[in-house]
């Protein structure tokens, strides 16, 4: 199996505690962020994804910071499965979530603030596993409780 590293944000909007998520053709919800390129620092991808994805400018991110690190399969919407580590930050969003727009040629299809519980109460078919796995990592540490 392929391996990749991927960069993934823990973004809170709406000066709360809600996480942005977001959902891609395949339905599934899943944290914003994706591949890093060749030569690309892993927060520079995180910026550069985030802004493919929800339309957010490098200023209205804030307080960017590496969490921890996460391993586990994932699918693109190709059919390519890879071994991938996701370098989780964490973060703020700086406007109202509602000053996003997902951009026309986006891979994203829905994006929507949620509590880690209620993103936890969508079925588990409709949630990437590892977005799943990394928001329950979260929840029950320390960090979840300063950001």
């Amino acid at each position: 199996m392929r391996t990749r590293e991927a960069a993934k944000g823990l973004i809170r909007v709406d000066g709360g505690r809600d996480l942005l998520f977001v959902a891609g053709s395949r339905e599934l919800w899943n944290l914003p962020g994706g591949g890093i390129k060749p030569g690309e620092t892993t927060k520079r991808a995180l910026y550069r994804e985030i802004q493919e994805e929800t339309s957010a400018s490098l200023w209205q991110l804030a307080e960017i910071q590496p969490v921890f690190d996460m391993e586990g399969e994932t699918t693109c919407a190709d059919g390519t499965s890879y071994q991938t580590t996701w370098k989780v930050f964490s973060g703020r969003l700086t406007v109202p979530l509602s000053n996003l727009v997902i951009p026309p040629n986006s891979e994203i299809t829905d994006m929507r603030a949620m509590s880690p519980e209620v993103f936890m109460s969508i079925p588990e078919e409709q949630m990437s596993e590892l977005a799943r796995r990394t928001v329950i990592r979260w929840a029950n540490s320390s960090i979840a409780g300063v950001l």
